[in-house]
């Protein structure tokens, strides 16, 4: 053999070695990660409604027209009244609980049944029990229940007075969403 290929058998040879080196070092750094793990996902539910509706609280010469109603599921109510003096109101005292597991928030507030030739003679108030203001934003926790009185009056101060009976067909919508 002559010197270039004794050379370059050595060379090969040495390339050969390099690798296999390389690659038991490689195998010997290593390591395989295996991560398991078991996962369980939650069931939840959505159930916000009114619930404990009281006999309603009487002020001046208001009357009730008909006993309230709550809509069988619980997310409505409805009153019917005449106020026929200035200062006479009703109140109405209910719960509204959060069945479910996820909380909710108030997206919405609409107390209907005021025609708007009374509007500016009706106050509709809504108020927790301890008297601050429902209001868009208020967050009702899962499994938690609010105390809530909805008070509609005739404006004390009030100086037009209905020429004929008006019956008021009430009602209060809290729209609530997930939170």
């Amino acid at each position: 053999m002559t010197k270039d290929k004794k050379t370059r058998s050595y060379a090969i040879m040495a390339l050969i070695l390099a690798i296999l080196t390389l690659s038991i070092a490689f195998s010997a750094l290593s390591q395989t990660l295996t991560i398991r793990d078991t996962s369980k996902l939650k069931g939840s539910s959505w159930h916000v409604s009114f619930t404990n509706l009281d006999d309603p609280i009487l002020d001046g010469d208001a009357e009730v027209n008909s006993e309230a109603l709550m809509s069988t599921g619980g997310t409505s109510l409805w009153f019917e009244v005449t106020l026929k003096n200035a200062g006479d109101a009703v109140i109405y005292t209910f719960d509204i609980k959060n069945f479910g597991t996820i909380n909710a928030k108030i997206s919405d507030i609409s107390l209907t049944g005021v025609l708007a030739v009374n509007a500016e003679d009706i106050i509709y108030t809504l108020v927790y029990e301890d008297g601050t203001t429902v209001k868009v934003g208020d967050v009702l926790d899962a499994g938690l229940t609010k105390r809530v009185k909805l008070r509609i009056e005739f404006d004390a101060s009030s100086t037009g007075f209905p020429q004929t009976d008006v019956i008021l067909n009430l009602g209060a919508n809290i729209n609530y969403v997930q939170y």
